[in-house]
């Protein structure tokens, strides 16, 4: 019996971290409707993951199973992170 109530903390926590996938590909694909390039995406995701790693915090919720690319594309998808051009006059 005691065994049986000290696992069941662990199977809390497993269900919660497994519960719910992260689907890549809809945050991909939502992320590239708000951009116009591909090439810019990349770029934007790029630079947003160093600013993760290095301490920045994240503009959204964060779940537990999200890795620093899959805030920045969430963020991008949900609209909470934007680009502009800059017009350089020589």
């Amino acid at each position: 019996m005691a065994l049986e109530n000290a696992c069941k903390p662990w199977r809390l926590l497993h269900a919660l971290r497994f519960s719910m996938p992260i689907n890549r590909n809809e945050l991909v694909q939502t992320a590239l409707s708000k951009v116009e390039a591909p090439e810019i995406l990349i770029n934007m995701i790029s630079k947003r993951v160093r600013q993760l790693g290095m301490g920045e915090r994240p503009l959204i919720v964060v779940e537990p199973r999200m890795t620093f690319m899959d805030v920045a594309l969430k963020e991008v998808a949900d609209g909470k992170l934007a680009y502009e051009f800059i017009d350089v006059k020589e």
